[in-house]
């Protein structure tokens, strides 16, 4: 990675060092109650070097089991490299032959029957999984936002998560994906009860911890993960489909997809750990989005063919660069939906400035995610 030259405002030395160490995320969990929660947004650009495996993520903050501030009011940080600095070219397309050619794995569960869509926003016909609802999802701090996005997005969006176990008052009948971010007490002690009023409530699925293999996240090593994974999610074997913890597109040793290798080695060797999709992050330049398509496949590999969950994802181009940004999304969506192992995909996230200009309006960019035609 070529380091940064330019900084618009005044960082921290800690932050400033983990942007070079290229481990800083968009989450960063406290323990503070809702009312006490500060959010901030931070956005990175970083150029790197031809052929390095995947550029840097995008830095937008949150405090997970939180209500946001006024997004209006957040902080933001743009690192910029300097144009002699930048990649000559794009890297080549992704082979169509691997995306062709994947085969979906069986997913049957008694019980688990699918639900029916509500009322379409948009003309053409959403993709749907397995698990009956379609793969398009809403990741959300702010549930008046998510419902405002889900009513626009109509059948197109199928489910809705937002890194808690508790919805903060979806609708019923919302398919609400419960999640337990990391094996802390502030999380755990209302796991199970939140975890099973999801399931009475509908659920399918079920998710992992959070980017375990980022310091500024659940930070776990695999061995600890699995074990944590198998005391917290065998109970719910058979009832809904479980995630793997979620891993990001870093390529630093220990990091990523390497990361989900090692856990789905230790999980197959620890009593109880069991899981049935493997959950991804992606963040990079909207001209990368061959690097989404490159990430997702050796997620496959490294899950050993089980199915896929794309739960973040987005270009780290900043919001202002709508032209860019919605291109990337008309571009990458009938991609994503024609992938059979990938069961669900989500955009990071309905928010301002990202996918909403409003409290209940979508933004430009959260139009081409909703299939809204401008």
């Amino acid at each position: 990675m070529i380091s940064k030259t330019a900084i618009a405002l005044p960082l921290a030395a800690s932050l400033l060092e983990q942007v070079n160490a290229f481990s800083l995320h968009r989450h960063q969990h406290a323990a503070d109650k809702r009312d006490n929660v500060v959010w901030h947004t931070v956005f990175e650009t970083v150029y790197v070097t031809a052929g390095a495996e995947s550029p840097a993520e995008t830095q937008q903050a949150f405090v997970q089991d939180s209500q946001p501030a006024n997004a209006a009011n957040a902080a933001v940080v743009t690192v910029d490299a300097t144009p002699s600095q930048a990649p000559a070219a794009a890297a080549p397309a992704p082979a169509q032959t691997t995306l062709s050619t994947a085969v979906k794995p069986a997913l049957s569960i008694p019980g688990l029957d699918g639900i029916l869509p509500t009322k379409a926003s948009s003309s053409s016909a959403p993709s749907s999984t397995a698990l009956g609802f379609a793969k398009q999802g809403i990741a959300y701090n702010d549930v008046s936002m998510a419902k405002s996005f889900g009513k626009a997005c109509g059948e197109r969006c199928g489910w809705y998560y937002n890194w808690g176990s508790s919805s903060g008052g979806l609708d019923s009948g919302a398919e609400y994906i419960p999640m337990l971010w990391g094996p802390l007490d502030v999380h755990t002690s209302h796991w199970d009860s939140d975890a099973e009023k999801a399931l009475s409530n509908g659920a399918k699925a079920m998710l992992s911890f959070n980017e375990p293999d980022m310091p500024s996240q659940a930070n776990l090593s695999p061995d600890a993960a699995a074990k944590d994974h198998a005391k917290y999610f065998s109970k719910y074997k058979g009832r809904a489909q479980i995630g793997s913890p979620a891993v990001s597109n870093s390529n630093l040793a220990g990091q990523g997809i390497k990361w989900l290798e090692s856990f789905v080695t230790a999980c197959s060797s620890t009593p109880d750990c069991h899981f049935d999709f493997c959950a991804v992050h992606w963040y990079a330049d909207a001209n990368a989005q061959n690097t989404l398509f490159d990430h997702l496949e050796k997620a496959k590999v490294a899950c050993q063919g089980k199915a896929i969950w794309l739960t973040e994802f987005a270009p780290i181009n900043p919001p202002t660069d709508t032209v860019a940004i919605s291109k990337f999304i008309k571009d990458v969506i009938p991609q994503l939906d024609s992938l059979d192992y990938l069961h669900a995909y989500s955009y990071f996230m309905v928010a301002q400035p990202a996918l909403m200009d409003s409290t209940t309006g979508l933004s430009t960019i959260g139009k081409a995610y909703a299939a809204i035609a401008n």
